[in-house]
């Protein structure tokens, strides 16, 4: 029997291949794509991890930075949210069997955001990155966590027999604060370097911090102002006064203080015949991570750098200047620019001959940054910029050298009589957010001796507390009369501002702080010689109080009297008198215990420099 299947088989290789089946019909004229289902899944799966790696940037980054980040990766939405929304569409799509529209979204997102994300982590340390949107109260956990840990090396190191740690290292509170300064010159520098700040005007960035840290730093403003506005100052005898008004009154002293200095400087330059000098220096592109002309500076170089650096270069100049023989005095102030980076603005009095050395200096720590700047300092020109701008005063001018430069000490003070930021999207609370967060000193004076301010305000202290009475010490009666009559640069020279030698004699005594440590305190100035007290820091002492919500029933609250107030302004140094207006708010209810209406004397005046004699007689001692 011949088997079919077999002659079939061996048939088959000498006939032509039989043609491949006819696919089955179908309405959908489209061509099968037989991958559909590995591409549904790879895009539900991107979307997934796409989402999952948006809220991982989300959790680490504050919006704005957040959506900086995705735009250097190319990614472009309005918000996190809605490329959130976006993705998640993607994936439900995906899910449901329809392929998404062709968008390489998803793909930038996973391969470029960790790389960009540990990129930042480098650059402004992976902690800081990680703590960049935590609040106090989170800042406070992380700071009890290292707490504990340091707190356990201090048991095991005690237990050695070695040297523990100090009770500050393991305090959660200051370890918190160590933190928040951290996390604060983190956000500054992450700012510059996404562009969330400065960048050309045309783009209308914010200037000196971005909107998300200024209104952190507003934060910290309100909650001091609400402890502040719940304190009061409680004497030994049980005076008060609210701690509001004596912080009020204690700034505007500081600003006629201010104002006093720089009258006084300019009063002992024209003495001595010494030249005004007014200067502006900046840093060299690559400090300066969003300019206005566009340019991006090397990322590593943080606000704090530049600030650090620029500080060096200063104390440098200086340093030049003195190996030449020349003593200049004068103040410094430290602004931003619009990007974050420091520059300093400066008013100096010096010989005429030193100034060849100071443009000496200029050239050797603030070199020309570009080739206009470079020839015409060759042609003996100072006043091109960018790096070294040289100001000097003609005779005749009609500004004056400490109305010039009082523009810029009011507006590092924030005074209500400062005038008003000419950068776009700034301002002075910016500035001050700024200053805090990056760590500046931003006020200075230069070539007068250290505790100046301090003599200055026991000075005013002693001087308020003796009233009409004769001051006891001769040294003591004559800055008396020379701040009564204005005299404000023979004032600096009785206390010892230019000295060598010390004029006024610091008295200290030794206390223990907070943490147990031995410090030593200035409590008086005394004669260097005959060692009788010039003035007292403090007569009285006083603490910070809360206020209580209500007095125990037969108890009346503490009666203010003139006299008690009087002595409290005395002690702390303050001009500003408690007064109310008839029916003004906050003014005490009828028949209550409260401030007398006492004449409001002022404290800092608007005046122009060149007229200081009409200064009036209250502000004498201010």
């Amino acid at each position: 029997m011949t088997d079919h299947g077999t002659t079939r088989s061996w048939l088959s290789q000498f006939l032509p291949p039989e043609p491949p089946a006819p696919p089955p019909a179908s309405n959908d004229p489209r061509p099968v794509d037989r991958d559909l289902d590995r591409r549904l899944v790879e895009a539900e799966l991107d979307a997934e991890l796409a989402i999952d790696r948006l809220n991982q940037i989300a959790e680490t980054l504050p919006p704005a930075a957040a959506l900086a980040l995705l735009r250097q990766i190319g990614v472009r939405t309005t918000s996190v949210q809605a490329l959130r929304q976006a993705l998640d569409s993607r994936r439900r799509l995906a899910y449901r069997g329809t392929l998404p529209v062709n968008d390489d979204t998803p793909k930038r997102i996973l391969d470029d955001a960790l790389p960009a994300l540990d990129r930042l982590s480098e650059l402004v340390g992976k902690d800081n990155l990680r703590l960049l949107t935590a609040d106090d109260n989170d800042l406070l956990v992380e700071a009890t966590e290292i707490a504990s840990r340091r707190q356990a090396r201090h048991a095991a190191a005690i237990a050695a027999g070695k040297e523990g740690l100090h009770p500050r290292e393991r305090d959660a509170r200051s370890i918190r604060r160590w933190l928040r300064r951290q996390v604060n010159q983190s956000a500054a520098h992450l700012a510059g370097i996404l562009g969330l700040i400065g960048g050309r005007q045309s783009a209308r960035l914010p200037a000196y911090v971005d909107d998300w840290a200024l209104k952190r730093w507003q934060q910290v403003q309100e909650a001091g102002r609400a402890f502040v506005e719940s304190r009061v100052l409680v004497a030994a005898n049980g005076e008060t006064v609210p701690l509001k008004d004596a912080v009020e009154g204690a700034t505007k002293a500081r600003e006629a203080r201010w104002y006093a200095v720089l009258l006084g400087l300019q009063q002992v330059a024209q003495r001595r015949g010494l030249a005004p000098v007014f200067l502006t220096l900046t840093l060299p592109a690559e400090y300066h991570l969003h300019a206005t002309n566009g340019q991006r500076g090397n990322p590593r170089n943080s606000p704090t750098v530049a600030a650090k650096e620029i500080n060096a270069r200063w104390h440098n100049l200086l340093s030049v200047v003195h190996q030449r023989g020349t003593t200049p005095i004068g103040v410094r102030v430290i602004e931003p620019h619009t990007d974050g980076c420091p520059h300093l603005h400066c008013c100096l009095w010096l010989a005429q001959d030193g100034i060849r050395d100071l443009t000496d200096a200029l050239d050797i720590h603030f070199p020309a940054t570009t080739p206009e700047e470079a020839a015409a300092r060759r042609r003996g020109d100072y006043t091109q910029g960018p790096a070294a701008l040289v100001k000097s005063w003609r005779p005749g001018e009609a500004a004056s050298p400490v109305s010039y430069v009082l523009t810029y000490v009011l507006k590092t003070l924030r005074s209500e009589k400062a005038p008003d930021d000419n950068e776009p999207n700034g301002g002075h609370d910016r500035a001050a957010a700024w200053a805090s967060m990056v760590g500046v000193r931003r006020l200075d004076l230069i070539g007068l001796k250290r505790g100046l301010q301090g003599r200055w305000q026991a000075m005013q202290r002693t001087i308020r507390a003796a009233g009409d009475d004769r001051l006891p010490e001769p040294r003591a009666r004559a800055i008396a009369h020379a701040m009564k009559r204005r005299q404000w640069g023979t004032a600096l020279v009785l206390l010892g501002a230019f000295a060598d030698a010390p004029r006024l004699a610091a008295v200290r005594a030794e206390r223990r702080n907070c943490w147990g440590d031995a410090v030593q305190v200035t409590t008086d100035y005394a004669h260097p010689l005959t060692g009788e007290i010039v003035a007292t820091v403090r007569p009285r002492e006083w603490k910070i109080q809360e206020i209580r919500k209500a007095e125990p029933a037969g108890q009346q609250a503490t009666a203010w009297t003139e006299e008690s107030l009087n002595k409290v302004l005395e002690d702390y140094g303050l001009s500003k008198v408690f007064s109310y207006p008839s029916g003004g708010a906050g003014a005490p209810p009828p028949g209550s215990a409260g401030p007398p209406p006492i004449r409001r004397r002022p404290t800092m005046l608007q005046i122009d420099a060149a007229n200081d004699d009409q200064l009036p007689e209250t502000d004498a001692a201010a």
